[in-house]
């Protein structure tokens, strides 16, 4: 049996259709099981509970050998993910694959690298079995400015001519069902990122001639981006990641593709590929 937590979420929708369609016994976690309505199947139950809630999560790990755990990006995220690797513990899991993130570093000046650092050390110290997963940026981040592509043509950010290789997130779902079900893969950290570094204004381009018109990249000042993100509602320390995670895309740093993702699961998405639909 498996557990997946973040089950709706991007790459949750990729993982439970592969998990449904490979008939393989799975218990996707999630808050409120009148949204997840349709996720189940012959071989995928769904349960009610909250990484917040270290009861709920321990009822969801009876029974369970191998654990997905995906956590979102809040202010407790790194409390949820680390009582949910003690939980395991408790129960007996006897591998978890961990959804981290490229560059999780303890020193890291964004703080979800950091908490996701924190949280690979705790795991790495627990004594179950682990792999962990790093993708990098998702295509489907492109998504979060879907408005303001169908309405205005635009996209904005801080990451100048900088470029980066995007991940499809049904890649890293893939990824995450090989490490899930096939041996081998204990002990070891992928770095994922998709076969392509392409700038914004690139990326503009592609959706121009996915959608039939023009899209704009338009790069602001790391100010301006950052009190665009807190206008859209952002919290402040994820939006000054966000500005964080931009002024790396500008340095160049960020534009390696890196081979591990094809290595597991063999032919990767292309940006083409992604069947990103602003409208």
């Amino acid at each position: 049996m498996i557990l997946v937590t973040g089950a709706t979420g991007k790459i949750g929708a990729g993982l439970r259709k592969l998990l449904a369609d490979g008939n393989i016994k799975a218990r996707l976690l999630t808050r409120d099981p009148a949204k997840a309505t349709g996720l189940a199947s012959s071989s995928v139950e769904v349960v009610k509970g909250d990484l917040g809630d270290k009861a709920s999560v321990e009822k969801a790990l009876q029974g369970v050998d191998h654990f997905f755990l995906n956590v979102e990006s809040s202010a407790g995220s790194l409390e949820m993910a680390n009582n949910a690797i003690h939980a395991a513990q408790r129960a007996g899991v006897q591998h978890i694959v961990r959804l981290s993130v490229l560059g999780a570093d303890i020193h890291s000046p964004v703080q979800l690298s950091r908490w996701h650092a924190a949280t690979e050390a705790v795991l790495k110290a627990s004594g179950i079995p682990w792999t962990i997963l790093r993708p990098g940026m998702f295509m489907q981040n492109i998504l979060n400015s879907a408005h303001t592509i169908k309405t205005d043509g635009v996209f904005y950010g801080a990451g100048k001519d900088g470029k980066v290789p995007a991940i499809d997130a049904r890649d890293i779902a893939a990824a995450a069902v090989k490490a899930l079900t096939e041996p081998g893969h204990e002990g070891k950290t992928y770095n994922l990122t998709g076969p392509e570094a392409l700038s914004s204004a690139e990326q503009a381009a592609k959706l121009s001639a996915a959608l039939g018109r023009t899209i704009k990249y338009v790069d602001l000042p790391p100010g301006h981006f950052l009190q665009g993100l807190l206008g859209a509602g952002l919290p402040k320390w994820l939006a000054e990641d966000y500005v964080a995670m931009a002024g790396w895309i500008a340095s160049g740093n960020a534009a390696t593709v890196l081979p591990d993702l094809s290595k597991l699961i063999g032919k990767v998405h292309s940006y083409e590929a992604g069947h990103i639909n602003c409208d």
